[in-house]
């Protein structure tokens, strides 16, 4: 009986140690992932700290946690995991005119900040953008965008959901962007559009 209780206050200890690691290893990322690339150069916008202020709100728990904040936050992040699979699925039911296109998820492939945040890798300890794969999805997405209106029938003039919509507004921003190649072919797409 002495043993089985000294082996299940073992278990006991080594399940806390292991959830005190992963604890610490999730805070490590996260500050990781906040930290994001160097912040000292000159020609990049300037981010404010979103830690500080969502912990310092969250501190009375549960009175008010930072909401606004948090969603912030999440504008800030790369998208969720899958997000390859999904976006790649997504440009597939555009470009095959399917009436279930998600276009959420076109949107935030159009969306050239997400994407530079979605392709990034550790180079001397900070995060780089790859901004030739991030202008590759973008592009992907205004190309399967252009398809999706090709194949619907024009002289049934489908009507313009308010996802797709938002669509047009998120390819009209990038027709007015900075990257020519970008521009010249959101500029394309917007001919192709439903409006009137």
């Amino acid at each position: 009986m002495n043993q089985t209780q000294q082996q299940d206050t073992g278990l006991v200890r080594r399940g806390l140690l292991l959830l005190g690691g992963m604890t610490a290893l999730a805070v490590v990322v996260l500050l990781i992932v906040l930290r994001g690339p160097d912040s000292s150069r000159k020609d990049r916008p300037h981010r404010e700290p979103l830690l500080a202020p969502v912990c310092v709100t969250i501190a009375p728990f549960p009175a008010a946690p930072g909401w606004p904040w948090l969603v912030r936050l999440g504008e800030q992040l790369p998208s969720a995991r899958g997000w390859e699979i999904r976006y790649n699925a997504a440009a597939a039911l555009a470009r095959r005119g399917s009436p279930k296109t998600p276009w959420p998820l076109i949107r935030e492939m159009l969306d050239e900040q997400r994407q530079l945040r979605n392709f990034v890798t550790l180079q001397s300890g900070q995060l780089v953008p790859h901004e030739e794969d991030a202008q590759r999805t973008v592009q992907s997405a205004l190309a399967a965008v252009a398809d999706w209106h090709k194949k619907q029938d024009r002289a049934a003039a489908p009507s313009v959901p308010a996802d797709l919509q938002l669509v047009y507004e998120q390819v009209d921003r990038l027709a007015q962007g900075g990257n020519t190649m970008v521009r010249v072919q959101a500029d394309r797409v917007r001919q192709t559009f439903f409006r009137k």
